[in-house]
């Protein structure tokens, strides 16, 4: 049970770190202006994904505090503000150490887990070759931009020939 349990937390840390670096590719590819239909796309499945991931998390950690604050109830009676404090804390701490037991009690909640940390890992292994091609479009464009600017410099000035003297 408690191999079973470490398990989960890890795949749970596991979830975060890759939210975190879906989600930071995401934010980082939207600084530049993106014009390829595929790049699009991609940098959409990606912030699809990194919303799973953040729901999942979120799931855990709504549960988490639920069973926490049940606890806190339970033990407040005409306390102190020290005492409450004390207790809030040590339930919150507790019920965080053994909140993947109350999350992923049935086997759904462990299949979603783990198929959610098995796609995440799947798309951030191509992080680096999306980050790439986004770098790789953003330099052509700025590579091709002054010649559009010479073009469009030309295009506004007036002609010789449309001239009035």
């Amino acid at each position: 049970m408690i191999n079973k349990q470490t398990a989960i937390d890890d795949k749970l840390r596991k979830l975060d770190m890759l939210c975190i670096k879906i989600n930071s590719a995401v934010e980082a590819s939207k600084k530049h202006e993106i014009t390829g239909t595929y790049l699009l796309k991609w940098q959409e499945k990606l912030k699809e994904a990194g919303i799973e991931g953040d729901e999942v998390l979120f799931d855990f950690r709504w549960r988490a505090l639920t069973e926490a604050s049940k606890c806190i109830n339970h033990n407040i009676g005409t306390l102190g503000p020290l005492a409450y404090t004390k207790i809030v804390v040590s339930s919150i701490i507790k019920y965080f150490h053994s909140a993947a037991k109350m999350l992923l009690s049935t086997n759904k909640d462990v299949q979603k887990l783990n198929s959610t940390v098995e796609l995440l890992e799947k798309l951030s292994a191509d992080n680096e070759a999306f980050s790439g091609l986004v770098d790789l479009q953003v330099l052509t464009v700025e590579k091709h931009a002054p010649a559009k600017r010479k073009k469009l410099e030309m295009l506004e000035k007036p002609s010789a020939d449309n001239q009035v003297f």
